[in-house]
């Protein structure tokens, strides 16, 4: 627990604080680091793993750590939203006149182009694509989203290059927004009709029209009469979180966790045991195998029978000591989970728990 207390504590600290210096964030680094891997005056530990693995969240393969890099680029991030939200605070009101007076409100999703202002400002700017790309219009009236180029519905924007023709033609035509695009008259009293566009003897826009219509048959709109919200995300809620901001800044997806990773974390063994398969998972632990290649001088032997190169299958597996554990364990367990060619292939699969063992459970 007082890991992950000084792990975590020391950039949420300096999180108001931004945009930080370069030098203070790897001076942030370094502390991280020495107490991570037990770093001390009189003794020194080797970082077993890269930095950029540490901060990478857990279900992706990291540790979760925070890295004031990132939650700098976070908060740009978080700035930028409530900046495109609320639209009613001092500060948000200030920015409307000073940066984006030629913009209307609901364009301020697409600005574009590098208007330099305050170091906050332009933190958010620098940030502002991961809002862009990860947001979406909540249809209800149908006024403010536009029917072509914006993300509605947690779908893709409906453009597409073989669909040109037919966006140029109703441009044309003056079919802008989503709401442009239904019939009012078919209604059926809850949800929209989509507009029959009438090419039906035209090629090549009737094609394009018949695979428009596909796209819009995923997407179903109930009557109202309320503008269009923006929304954020993945969630259903489609509220803004930081958690679902950092796995984008870091280029992951918070709607899909690698499930390996996922359950490594989610097992109930002591902290310390989770950290270990973790390690095995990243091929980092300290056998002579790895030992070798950080400088060390030695005989690279199974320090359990001696008889062959401490590698990590080997010493985990492969081993006759490890083979008899692995053998009593299947026989108390009555099951097992062991892949006799692969380590880690053993940790992918076990089971979260032996809750239902009669032997564990036994007074």
């Amino acid at each position: 627990m007082l890991t992950k207390v000084v792990l975590q504590a020391i950039p949420v600290f300096f999180f108001s604080a931004l945009p930080t210096p370069k030098g203070v964030i790897q001076k942030i680094r370094s502390i991280q680091r020495d107490f991570l891997w037990g770093k001390g005056e009189e003794k020194k530990k080797w970082a077993l793993v890269a930095w950029d693995k540490l901060y990478k969240p857990k279900a992706h393969e990291g540790l979760g750590l925070h890295d004031l890099e990132i939650l700098s680029r976070v908060s740009g991030v978080k700035l930028w939203w409530r900046w495109l939200k609320e639209l009613a605070t001092p500060w948000e009101k200030l920015w409307k006149k000073k940066y984006a007076k030629n913009w209307q409100e609901r364009d301020y999703i697409k600005m574009s182009g590098h208007i330099k202002g305050s170091h906050i400002w332009n933190l958010a700017l620098e940030n502002r694509g991961i809002v862009q790309h990860h947001s979406f219009w909540e249809i209800r009236a149908g006024n403010l989203a536009r029917f072509w180029e914006d993300n509605w519905y947690q779908e893709p924007n409906l453009f597409k290059e073989g669909l040109s023709a037919l966006k140029n033609d109703t441009d044309n035509k003056g079919l802008l927004m989503v709401r442009d695009f239904w019939d009012q008259v078919r209604d059926n009293g809850k949800w929209k009709m989509w507009k029959n566009l009438g090419y039906n003897e035209e090629r090549p826009l009737k094609a394009q029209a018949d695979s428009l219509a596909l796209d819009l048959e995923k997407r179903k709109i109930l009557v109202s009469s309320s503008s269009d919200q923006l929304r954020w995300g993945q969630n259903t809620e489609g509220r803004f979180n930081l958690k679902e901001a950092k796995c984008k800044a870091l280029g992951f997806d918070y709607a899909n966790p690698d499930r390996v990773w996922n359950n490594l974390w989610r097992k109930p063994q002591w902290m310390k045991v989770k950290l270990f398969m973790w390690l095995v998972h990243q091929k980092k632990i300290l056998t002579w195998e790895n030992l070798l290649k950080i400088g060390f001088v030695g005989p690279s032997k199974c320090h359990l029978c001696g008889l062959q190169e401490e590698m990590m299958e080997h010493l985990l597996n492969h081993c006759p000591f490890t083979s008899i554990l692995w053998d009593w364990a299947a026989s108390v367990f009555r099951q097992t989970d062991r892949d006799r060619l692969n380590i880690t292939n053993t940790l992918k699969n076990w089971r979260k728990d032996f809750s239902g063992n009669k032997i564990i459970n036994k007074d």
